[in-house]
């Protein structure tokens, strides 16, 4: 039964969907979604003049950057729009392990510079990088994933191990006095503090580029391969072990970079399971929420896109209620209950005839 469910997601959610909004029943607020979503629009094309985001694939990236820049939260915003409801508690999941990531890339620029402080100017080699994070994430422990405030705890202990194995690489001897634990820790939580301004540019990027490779790779995938492909196995042999990631795409195995670098093959699973998401959430919501009929829209600006605060608060959309004419290969999904079309549903953007 769980391939059928898996296969049917996308009509069973187009479906339900748009019969609680054609019935005024509707625990999501579409207008607010859809100024969401506009934002971002404006947002791609201040960054990208030369681009017109009226593509099926520009439309699909649009959605693919609002969702990593609220990841990092870019906007200011801690939550999704209501259209994300079901998917909620997993991107929250996501936020965290992606804060983690940081925090750790955080601790490998400490560590390189704890040892410039002790004269040693090498590079530091995917071994040494792998043993200290499987050092750091065993001091974290079950801290992991519960926010920032958890790695300023244990700065302490996340700076003397860090200390510890710079003296070890830069041949100096591994006691050291208070004083120099002291500075460390000072200056690990000054970059825990600035990891904002100084991680979150460089590393949202690296996770938003691989989110676009992913999605264009699997952007025709049907709802069971995106599963398999993307969603990570899970051991229910034994408990995980924190220090090793192995869920990687099929497509990356091919990197021996890999085995070496945990945080890169974490960057990756955590970009599939994001990908997975996205693809399918831009099929239930893509013709319902955010392509619409709404050109003249675009020519305000991204404030006026954004709804009133009674708006904003109201549970219900206060569109109009569908018809038939502004989706008719949806609506006739969801009255009859049978699948599109053969390759309706693989479409990456669906046009409203009025578009």
């Amino acid at each position: 039964m769980k391939t059928l469910l898996i296969d049917d997601t996308i009509n069973f959610e187009r479906h339900y969907h748009l019969d609680r909004l054609v019935g005024r029943r509707s625990r999501v607020n579409v207008d607010t979604a859809h100024a969401w979503y506009l934002r971002a629009t404006w947002e791609f094309t201040e960054q990208f003049p030369t681009l017109a985001p009226d593509g099926p694939s520009v439309k699909l990236e649009i959605l693919v950057r609002a969702v990593i820049a609220h990841l990092f939260n870019r906007d200011g915003r801690h939550e999704f729009p209501e259209t994300f409801y079901l998917d909620q508690d997993r991107l929250q999941t996501l936020k965290a392990e992606t804060e983690d990531l940081i925090h750790i890339e955080v601790c490998m620029d400490a560590f390189v510079a704890s040892l410039k402080q002790f004269g040693h100017d090498g590079s530091v080699s995917p071994t040494v990088r792998h043993q200290l994070h499987a050092a750091l994430v065993a001091i974290m422990g079950d801290a992991m994933g519960n926010g920032s405030r958890q790695w300023v705890m244990n700065s302490e202990a996340l700076s003397l191990e860090i200390l510890r194995q710079a003296s070890l690489v830069a041949g100096q001897p591994v006691a050291c006095s208070h004083e120099i634990l002291s500075r460390a820790n000072e200056q690990l939580l000054h970059m825990f503090s600035n990891s904002f301004t100084t991680h979150n540019p460089r590393l949202e990027p690296l996770l938003l580029h691989r989110v676009l490779a992913c999605t264009d790779r699997n952007a025709s995938s049907s709802p069971i391969d995106l599963f398999n492909d993307l969603v990570p196995v899970a051991n229910t042999t034994s408990p995980p072990q924190p220090t090793h990631f192995f869920h990687l795409h099929a497509a990356d195995t091919s990197s021996s970079y890999h085995t070496l670098n945990p945080e890169t093959a974490k960057w990756q699973d955590i970009a599939n399971r994001i990908t997975h998401i996205i693809l399918l959430h831009w099929r239930i919501w893509g013709p319902i929420a955010y392509v619409q009929a709404e050109e003249p829209a675009r020519k305000a600006s991204p404030a006026a896109a954004a709804p009133s605060t009674s708006s904003s608060q109201s549970v219900h959309s206060t569109r109009p209620p569908l018809t038939a004419e502004q989706d008719p290969q949806v609506l006739t999904t969801m009255q009859t209950g049978e699948p599109p079309e053969s390759g309706q549903e693989n479409h990456v953007a669906h046009q409203l005839p009025s578009q």
